[in-house]
């Protein structure tokens, strides 16, 4: 008996082949269009995963999944997705009239949380915070083994909560939200700037102009001790230290687990994190240590959280 697990992105569509055991059997993958091609290549791809792995597709349990936006798991209804183009669209009937099996969907980041929760550093423990550094700031909130989704799915947006009322404009219309300051992107946004105002930096001697800086670039750059970057870096730190303060406060969680690209620096990122979270944390040296992890499954947390609430909701 199986379980199929998605993790819908912006740019592609991953999933995973999982028996009850919760072995990994086989992935697969296609290429993200809009909602409405988005079932048919997805019946498509199940299909062509169970040909190829010599399973009967009768012997498939249930679906879980994981998308981008407002998704309300209730209904099965992708509320407002802005990557999918996206509104009120009842992907689980849709997905239902071409395999009939249950499916449970959920937000793509509430749905990496459990899957880092479950069978990655979250494991043995009762509540993390999981949070994603990437083009945005995404969140998963677990308490008590369970996935915090709010009110008909649209909670734990904690890349919208504000750290500065007259920061930078964000995609939501606020001004200062945690992603404007916390995100890779913004990390990129504001090397470029100091790129600008200091041109005989080591920043602008390793790329040809501004926009062609990337993570990559830069964090060689900080590592080799250029002045310009670390100012950058500490700035960054400062900002993502301010946010994951505030969610440490807000719900003490047993960890934070960090995701995304930049989380991949390991200790550079995590150390003076860890530093500045235990002095600004509430109660500081007397209260519970929150601590800083770096993510286990990495780019797999989607495919695993979807196989952990498919196999929790659907029986």
């Amino acid at each position: 008996m199986y379980y199929i697990g998605v993790d819908v992105g912006g740019t592609s569509v991953k999933l995973g082949l999982f028996d009850k055991e919760d072995n990994l059997i086989a992935r697969g993958s296609f290429k993200t269009k809009t909602i409405e091609y988005l079932v048919d290549d997805l019946v498509k791809n199940i299909k062509k995963i169970f040909k190829e792995n010599n399973k009967d597709i009768k012997d498939l349990i249930g679906i879980g999944m994981g998308f981008p936006g407002h998704v309300d798991g209730e209904t099965g209804v992708v509320v407002y997705s802005n990557n999918l183009v996206a509104h009120d669209y009842p992907v689980v009937q849709k997905i239902q009239e071409q395999i009939n099996v249950p499916v449970r969907i959920s937000n793509d980041a509430n749905v990496a949380a459990l899957g880092e929760f479950t069978y990655g550093k979250g494991k043995g423990v009762n509540n993390i915070v999981f949070v994603t550094l990437g083009t945005g700031v995404g969140g998963g909130i677990i308490i008590d083994g369970k996935m915090l989704e709010g009110k008909n799915g649209a909670g734990a947006e904690i890349g919208h909560m504000v750290i500065s009322t007259n920061g930078p404009l964000c995609s939501c219309g606020r001004r200062g939200c945690f992603e404007t300051y916390a995100s890779a992107s913004a990390l990129i946004r504001n090397a470029r700037i100091a790129m600008t105002n200091n041109p005989t930096s080591k920043l602008c001697k390793a790329v040809k102009s501004p926009e062609e800086l990337d993570g990559k670039v830069f964090f060689d750059v900080l590592l080799k001790g250029d002045k310009v970057a670390n100012i950058v870096f500490e700035s960054y730190i400062e900002d993502l230290a301010e946010g994951l303060t505030n969610l440490a406060n807000i719900f003490r969680p047993d960890a934070i687990i960090i995701g995304g690209g930049i989380s991949y620096r390991g200790d550079v990122l995590m150390e003076p994190l860890q530093i500045r979270l235990e002095k600004m944390i509430y109660g500081g040296q007397w209260n519970a240590r929150v601590e800083l992890m770096v993510s286990e499954l990495k780019n797999d947390a989607g495919i695993y959280g979807a196989y952990a609430m498919a196999k929790k909701y659907l029986k």
